[in-house]
């Protein structure tokens, strides 16, 4: 917190004297994702457009069972668009990877199209201008590996920068031209579109992308570095996983501060490991609920003041009336030990943390622990409250639990979904839908018969992108 003010303090030092000479010009700097030295909501009184570098591909992971791992995570890229658009509106890229970095001890050669991939991706999210690291590969240093736009005589285009010119053709094709500068949030307004395309009426086609929120807040970041108590437990993996959840879906994400005032219009809030809390936030949430919303806590919330110490009184004592439960104990598991959480019928393996709840009698159970000797216990629940609900689950699983569990609760709350393969994100900006194919297999795009793509096909390439206009 301290550096992070530092950071801040000085940021804003420079931004006003900038504001002196520069009339109504943009202020900006790069952030990186989940970077624990920097909050970027400490700078918005300086900034005017939030901005980070995205370098997706450093060959982390192990025993990769496929090629996936050279496009990157779609969610974990997705969700730091997202943070960056959720303080003014207003976000770029300033860094990209266009090709193989000379720092991550792994040099993983990019799959084809990833560049493109990436370009397309940012713009889908409302990006206002991206920029690159490096323009040319040097020739010495101690950068020398690390690929730009084009190689080191700095005229021949990189495979990199050759897909950095497709779409920027692409773009001339959709009728894209220059950046706006009143671009007010990340899904409002494109930054041009084809001429035909504002007189077109209405269709279902062209409905809005369903919203959910989900909260981020990056105080909680620092707690869980600073005292763990579960070593596998990543906030920020955790957080990725919702999002990617909510994407498998079809729905579009806003970030939320638990600062900010909830938008009554999201029919859908998730706040995941959200550990401290304070009154007015509880109140927050159960306003939300009673006035029709639907609130999604998961294990690790409340469970302490924004001071970081605990209750006088039972474990997460000001959620409990939300949840409409008691947890009555919680399990972690050894490395490479697994458990299993039912529900619906299907099991799913979980081991990071795991909440044993008491469900009231007025509250829905959802899941159950299906082995252990606790084999029974509730391990989700759903509590009616007001107008809304509030779900909790409980346990820090894998990917398909999480998955399940949003998709239950979309479905009951009357949310329209449209469930995508893995890895496939599908988003609108202005008059266009745009496919993202983040799988090392072709994909059928899921446009109505008859669709003229603007850009790909109906089959969506490894790495590929698919663009159509709302008929």
């Amino acid at each position: 917190r301290f550096w992070s003010w530092a950071y801040a303090n000085f940021n804003k030092l420079q931004a006003d004297i900038l504001r002196q000479h520069i009339g109504e010009r943009f202020i900006t700097t790069n952030f990186m994702p989940f970077h624990l030295d920097a909050n970027p909501a400490d700078m918005m009184d300086a900034l005017t457009l939030f901005a980070w570098d995205s370098y997706p591909v450093s060959g982390a992971g192990k025993a990769h069972v496929d090629e996936t791992y050279r496009l990157a995570d779609p969610a974990a890229i997705s969700i730091i668009h997202d943070q960056m658009a959720s303080y003014t509106g207003r976000w770029a890229l300033l860094e990209v990877q266009p090709g193989q970095v000379n720092w991550s001890g792994v040099p993983v050669l990019l799959y084809p199209g990833a560049v493109r991939l990436w370009l397309w991706t940012a713009y889908a999210h409302g990006a206002e201008f991206i920029t690159t690291y490096r323009y040319r590969q040097p020739r010495f240093g101690t950068e020398l590996f690390h690929h730009g736009l084009t190689t080191p005589d700095g005229v021949t285009l990189s495979a990199g920068g050759r897909e950095f010119v497709q779409v920027v053709d692409e773009m001339k094709m959709l009728g894209v031209t220059k950046p706006s500068t009143t671009v007010s949030s990340k899904a409002a307004t494109p930054v041009a579109t084809s001429p035909s395309a504002a007189a077109k009426p209405r269709s279902k086609q062209d409905a809005p992308q369903p919203v959910v929120g989900l909260v981020f807040d990056f105080e909680q970041l620092w707690y869980f570095h600073t005292l763990a108590q579960a070593k596998r437990w990543s906030q920020p993996r955790w957080l990725v996983m919702w999002y990617a959840a909510a994407a498998r879906l079809g729905l579009e994400v806003k970030i939320i501060r638990p600062d900010q005032a909830i938008p009554p219009e999201l029919p859908i809030v998730i706040a995941p490991g959200m550990q401290m809390v304070d009154e007015a936030l509880v109140q927050q949430w159960d306003d939300y609920a009673h006035s029709g919303g639907h609130l999604l806590l998961t294990c690790r919330t409340g469970l302490m003041d924004r001071t970081g110490q605990t209750w006088e009184g039972p474990h997460a004592k000001p959620i409990v009336p939300l949840i409409g439960a008691t947890i009555e104990a919680y399990d972690g598991l050894p490395d490479d030990t697994w458990a299993e959480v039912e529900m619906d019928g299907v099991k799913h393996a979980w081991n990071v943390w795991g909440d044993l709840l008491y469900a009231e009698p007025t509250t829905k159970v959802l899941a159950k622990y299906s082995n252990q000797f606790y084999a029974g216990a509730v391990a989700a629940t759903r509590n009616r409250r007001g107008k809304g609900t509030v779900t909790y689950c409980g346990v820090y699983s894998e990917q398909t639990f999480v998955d399940a569990m949003l998709e239950k609760l979309a479905r009951d709350a009357g949310v329209p979904v449209s469930v995508l393969p893995p890895r496939v994100h599908l988003l609108k900006r202005g008059a266009h839908r745009i496919l993202l194919n983040y799988q090392d297999k072709p994909i059928t795009a899921p446009a109505p018969k008859g669709t003229k793509f603007l850009v790909g096909s109906a089959t969506v390439e490894p790495a590929g992108v698919a663009v159509w206009e709302d008929v």
